[in-house]
């Protein structure tokens, strides 16, 4: 097999490949049917695929052409943020000993920290608060008694204002 004759894309979740190549040599196009999920996408190669011979009479020249249409879910715009030395630092020793925290909300606070104002949950309000952290310590009552607490760690970000603590 020698040329391909089209490759289409569709992606929403479950993606089909159908490539169809006609042999210069023989009179017979294979057509060659690949799903792979998303996430699949980028290997291809790996998935299973079927193939299926058709029987051709005539046999005209193939140019080799590609046609991808990927659909995506949500664009996303990038907006040029950077943190300050001071910033990467703090955030460092935030996130250090934080065990409650997602991925998605350290993109959020770090977002807000270089100076991202756009309010993901507005529903929520102005004031948003991520717990960063949840630890057991042993506190001492003024009568001597050592009690367990839990203790949370939160970061406050106000969109209001541009404030944040923790």
């Amino acid at each position: 097999m020698a040329s391909v004759a089209s490759t289409v894309v569709v992606a929403p979740v479950t993606s089909g490949v159908v490539t169809v190549a006609t042999a210069p040599n023989n009179n017979s196009t294979v057509v060659r049917h690949t799903t792979a999920t998303i996430g699949e996408l980028g290997a291809l190669n790996s998935t299973t695929t079927s193939v299926q011979h058709i029987a051709v009479q005539k046999v005209q020249p193939v140019v080799a052409q590609q046609t991808a249409v990927v659909v995506t879910t949500q664009p996303q715009q990038r907006v040029g943020l950077s943190l300050s030395l001071d910033q990467v630092s703090e955030a460092q020793e935030m996130f250090k000993n934080s065990n409650k925290v997602s991925r998605s909300e350290k993109a959020l606070i770090l977002g807000f920290m270089a100076g991202s104002r756009a309010n993901p949950c507005p529903e929520l309000g102005n004031l948003i608060t991520i717990r960063l952290s949840e630890n057991k310590e042993d506190i001492i009552q003024p009568n001597g008694v050592v009690k367990q607490a839990i203790v949370e760690t939160h970061f406050q970000m106000n969109y209001t204002t541009g404030e944040w603590k923790r």
